[in-house]
Formats: C-alpha cells, structure tokens, sequence
C-alpha cells in the first residue's frame, strides 16, 4: 500500500487546517446556545401539548371506521374527483 492510500479521507476544506474543525464546532454551538436562549419555552404549555398529542396519537392506532362512514366516503369521493380532474388538466395541457 502506499501512503496516500493509508490516510484517512478528509472534505478538502479540513485538509491541513485542523484548527478549523474545531472553529466550525464552536461557532455551530454558540449559534445554538443563542438561537435557544432567544426562545421562551413554557413548559406547561409544552406539557398540554404532550397530552394532547399522546390522546390523538392514541386515536390514530385505534381508527373508528363504522361510525365515521359518511365522512370517510366524503373524503374518498373528494379524493377521487381531485384526481380525475388533475388528469384531465394534464391531458389537456
């Protein structure tokens, strides 16, 4: 083997700098201490959100078909046209 192909592979900007790893580093983690700082987060409304999210969620696994029927074939039908009418653009375009 010879020694070029020994080395590790490294993007062209890091070659011969490796100082700027570390640059890039610190600026990406000074960027997000000031990015999140400038936040306000209310973990109350965070916690109402989780709930809520955790109650659709369980919702969504157990899907309620018989009763909710008449919206289902609605959304088909809706579907169904939307469909047809973007062929039949297309093709005439």
């Amino acid at each position: 083997m010879t020694e070029a192909s020994q080395r590790t592979w490294r993007p062209a900007w890091q070659r011969g700098r490796p100082w700027w790893q570390w640059l890039v580093t610190l600026a990406a983690i000074a960027y997000l201490f000031f990015a999140f700082s400038a936040i306000e987060i209310d973990v109350a409304r965070v916690q109402r959100g989780a709930e809520r999210s955790m109650c659709l969620l369980s919702q969504f696994l157990q899907p309620d078909f018989a009763s909710r029927w008449p919206a289902i074939r609605t959304g088909i039908v809706e579907s169904l046209l939307m469909t047809v009418v973007a062929t039949v653009v297309g093709v005439a375009l």
